[in-house]
């Protein structure tokens, strides 16, 4: 049977840890670092509205100590997110993703962190997006123009554009995120060409498997779920279900794109520092990691 029912436009579904982005974009935009650090250790938050409070886990159920905004994103460390979430605000963290496309009602708590507010995969696309582009949003569309029989152009497609984050900034997530694709949950989209950058997403249960990610020239996000919300099964998260699938889309698309490299803006420079700690190393430092930050006004 056919259904006008269009998953990829329609269906509103939790994403979650590939909602974390959004979370460091902000933080990146209002003065992080990704050598900033924090804590990833059990943590109890107390609700004045909930019954109970909220003990937030990590998916791997082990913690990690003192690390950093890159080493926890890259990693998908919930803990840590949960607390970066509150120190920035989830109210800002809801204004922000309207910013980048997201049309969804966003609910302004931690638990957003984690991505536990449903968003639509294009929106969430075209989210990410916005870090490819410079920090500039433009609203997804499907027709570029219509013409007639003599070629004439009669109707050609208005696009939404804005400025959603600083470009810098945008440089910066995405120099996190292609980590998460050279050493985090991401890794099997390494036999793949090119710089690449994305994030995993699964929810609990396994009932929603996720991976959106994207080339200097071409974004795409790939998601995996029942419609009745029921699991996928053990262990089918958002590596093993949906990147295989975005890694074969991407073979194919990418053998039709000119070879690019992402954005690296004027004022922002590339440092060499301990993965875990984030502190300044030699550039010969065994295990060193050469990442993008802000330059400093002064330089």
């Amino acid at each position: 049977t056919t259904t006008r029912y269009n998953r990829a436009t329609m269906a509103e579904r939790q994403p979650g840890s590939a909602f974390k982005p959004i979370v460091y974009a902000l933080a990146v935009e209002r003065g992080f670092e990704q050598t900033s650090t924090l804590l990833d250790a059990p943590v109890i938050f107390q609700s004045s509205i909930e019954a109970q409070d909220w003990r937030p886990e990590n998916f791997s159920e082990n913690y990690s100590g003192e690390i950093t905004l890159r080493w926890s994103l890259v990693h998908s460390k919930n803990i840590p997110a949960v607390r970066l979430m509150e120190k920035i605000g989830p109210s800002s963290v809801v204004q922000f993703g309207q910013a980048l496309g997201l049309r969804t009602k966003l609910k302004p708590d931690l638990s957003l962190a984690l991505g536990t507010s449903e968003v639509r995969l294009m929106d969430l696309t075209a989210a990410y997006a916005v870090f490819a582009n410079r920090g500039r949003y433009t609203a997804p569309y499907g027709v570029t123009e219509v013409r007639n029989a003599a070629n004439q152009t009669i109707w050609r497609a208005k696009t939404e554009q804005h400025i959603a984050m600083r470009r810098s900034s945008a440089a910066i997530i995405t120099d996190m995120l292609q980590a998460v694709i050279t050493s985090g949950t991401a890794r099997k989209a390494r036999i793949l060409p090119g710089p690449l950058a994305g994030k995993t997403g699964t929810t609990n249960d396994f009932k929603d498997a996720l991976f959106v990610g994207y080339s200097p020239n071409l974004c795409a996000g790939v998601w995996v779920g029942n419609d009745d919300a029921s699991s996928l099964g053990d262990g089918e998260t958002g590596a093993r279900a949906a990147l295989p699938i975005w890694i074969l889309f991407m073979k194919e698309a990418l053998n039709r794109q000119v070879y690019n490299y992402f954005d690296l803006p004027d004022d922002c420079l590339r440092v060499s520092i301990d993965p875990r700690s984030g502190r300044p190393v030699g550039e010969n430092t065994a295990e060193a990691e050469r990442v993008l930050v802000k330059r400093p006004e002064d330089w």
